[in-house]
């Protein structure tokens, strides 16, 4: 009698054991699969940003510093895609955009819907209190987000045009076929 109770506890505790075992890991591929993946930026080597969100003709417009303007402030728009320098971007590996030695930010070091998105002085990666509206991170869907924010890079306005201006928009509260962008 005192066998079969010990089978008995040990057939328990087995199947206690693997259920632990299987809740551990359903809940480690549940993490790893509902956070949204990062898509690779080339670092330390130029690249252009295409919008290709809905309703974009692909690859018509490319993100643009408007005249090669290098003032802080200057805010980005779209403008045709044309393989120059206002258009040519890298990234040193920091979540930093740079471009024409200036920086992507969130204006003001605001985070709010529709603040425009400018250049400014890059901040050093030694002070990164001072950098968090400066970090950029896309996403496997192509769209940027703003460091601890739930804001991505996005153009103004629906409709699409030349120079139209960019700003933060909720990535949260448009579809994913908005503001998304292809790295070429």
């Amino acid at each position: 009698m005192k066998s079969s109770l010990m089978n008995l506890d040990n057939s328990s505790t087995q199947r206690r054991l693997l259920v632990s075992v299987a809740t551990g890991v359903f809940a480690t591929v549940l993490a790893l699969t509902s956070a949204p993946a990062q898509a690779a930026v080339p670092t330390n080597t130029s690249f252009t940003l295409q919008y290709v969100a809905a309703g974009s003709p692909n690859g018509q417009f490319c993100l643009d510093v408007p005249a090669f303007n290098t003032a802080n402030g200057t805010q980005l728009d779209l403008y045709s895609c044309n393989g120059g320098a206002n258009q040519s971007f890298t990234s040193p590996g920091d979540d930093t955009l740079h471009v024409l030695g200036k920086c992507l930010e969130a204006q003001g070091g605001k985070t709010s819907q529709l603040t425009p998105v400018v250049l400014n002085d890059c901040v050093p990666a030694s002070n990164p209190s001072l950098q968090t509206t400066q970090k950029w991170r896309m996403d496997s869907n192509g769209r940027f987000h703003l460091v601890n924010t739930s804001q991505c890079l996005d153009v103004y306005k629906t409709g699409l045009y030349q120079q139209s201006p960019i700003t933060l928009i909720s990535c949260t509260s448009t579809p994913v076929s908005y503001n998304t962008w292809r790295v070429a």
